[in-house]
């Protein structure tokens, strides 16, 4: 089945693009000038990736859930789409996204401990782009920042990065994202460990660097079911 994740904003859509098996793929946004503009880009943009399901942000049990989930059911409306519409709980990603953004690496440790912990199934968490799909669902709404996926970086690929479109001096984010393999009866120091020596192994940051960011925090995660801890690279 083919995903698109979508950010419904106001002045901003943001995309994401994903299959069971494949990797995540960020969009370019779409830039609302007026509704029926952005509705024909998205409509677009639905037939060439050709998606079978939605993803659509919303802060669930909040006082603004019932005005959004009207604007996102009009919306699709003149997207005329007749796929599935699965909605992602986005209640907590605002603070998980600001806190990484400033370079709080255990603040959004424990944030995004929590939103796996309340948001997603464990059937849900099952494989390693199923975290990488809802970390680029928390992302997607930071307006003044450009995400990058799976970027050829050094010797690699590296997962995530993120950068301030402008302000080269803000914290500019490298992720290596690393599921526990329990088959192997893997430990969770071992895999912290594991991710952050691929990160400085492979040289990810090299690529931050050629674009001139050297405020520059790079960190590994592991997950294990609804449980995510991070390591950041000295």
């Amino acid at each position: 089945m083919k995903y698109i994740a979508i950010d419904l904003g106001l002045k901003r859509i943001g995309l994401a693009y994903s299959t069971h098996k494949d990797i995540v793929t960020p969009l370019p946004a779409i830039i609302r000038k007026n509704r029926n503009q952005a509705s024909s880009e998205l409509k677009n943009i639905l037939t060439h990736w050709e998606a079978d399901a939605l993803v659509m942000g919303i802060a669930l049990g909040g006082s603004s859930e019932d005005e959004m989930r009207r604007r996102i059911k009009h919306f699709l409306g003149l997207v005329d789409f007749k796929g599935e519409v699965f909605y992602q709980d986005e209640s907590y990603t605002s603070i998980e996204a600001q806190d990484l953004i400033k370079g709080e690496i255990k603040a959004f440790e424990r944030e995004f401990s929590f939103a796996l912990r309340d948001i997603p199934s464990y059937h849900d968490t099952r494989t390693e782009n199923s975290y990488h799909m809802f970390m680029l669902g928390m992302l997607v709404s930071l307006n003044d920042y450009e995400v990058i996926s799976n970027k050829e970086a050094g010797y690699g690929r590296v997962d995530v990065i993120v950068l301030h479109r402008e302000d080269k001096t803000k914290p500019a984010i490298v992720m290596g994202l690393k599921i526990i393999d329990k088959f192997n009866k893997e430990k969770k120091k071992s895999a912290l460990k594991s991710a952050v020596k691929q990160i400085k192994e492979k040289e990810y940051i090299s690529y931050v660097k050629s674009r001139k960011y050297y405020n520059i925090f790079a960190f590994g995660l592991v997950f294990d079911g609804k449980r995510c801890w991070v390591k950041e690279v000295k």
